[in-house]
């Protein structure tokens, strides 16, 4: 369960043990049945609002954008685009040229026609790095920019073996073993 759908349940549900308790309280007015009744209904629609979101994010990431980072190029989805993010010794030759790949991938993914809009996709970020060696360093700062920009990614690095030790690089999207 994510966070906003556990504050907006906690929020919806917070009146139902605060009556409780006035009604328990010996010298205080009991709340009558119709503030009983709106508490109810607060209650199920805050249920019902974190059910919502909680079955959104659950299509958003089940249908993923792939996007592919080879060297000098952002594929979305089987689209190619050059983009000159490398250098000759680095996948990523700085964070600006990082934060322009990742611009790229955003906004193509956003105009991937689709039934279901959302305002925020998920992503399956495959890195090709080709004869480059990704860093930690270009790891952690491609995974900080793509969970900023997308919903639950999921990474893999293609063509080089991710130890396991190298997965933890990565806290807040788990690698994708296929």
């Amino acid at each position: 369960m994510n966070d906003l759908s556990k504050a907006l349940l906690g929020m919806a549900i917070l009146p139902l043990p605060l009556l409780g308790s006035l009604a328990a309280l010996p010298d205080v007015e009991a709340p009558s049945q119709g503030t009983w009744v709106v508490a109810g209904i607060v209650a199920a629609a805050g249920a019902l609002g974190a059910w919502f979101l909680e079955w959104t994010e659950r299509k958003v990431v089940a249908n993923r954008v792939v996007i592919d980072l080879k060297p000098n190029q952002v594929i979305v989805d089987g689209v190619p685009i050059d983009c000159p993010f490398s250098s000759m010794t680095h996948f990523f030759r700085s964070r600006d040229a990082l934060v322009e790949a990742v611009g790229i991938a955003v906004n193509e993914a956003m105009l991937k026609q689709e039934k279901f809009l959302v305002a925020r996709k998920s992503a399956l970020i495959r890195i090709w790095p080709g004869s480059f060696q990704v860093t930690d360093f270009e790891l952690e700062a491609l995974s900080e920019a793509m969970t900023a920009e997308f919903i639950s990614p999921a990474f893999e690095l293609m063509g080089q073996p991710m130890a396991p030790q190298e997965n933890r690089n990565l806290p807040s999207a788990p690698a994708v073993n296929r």
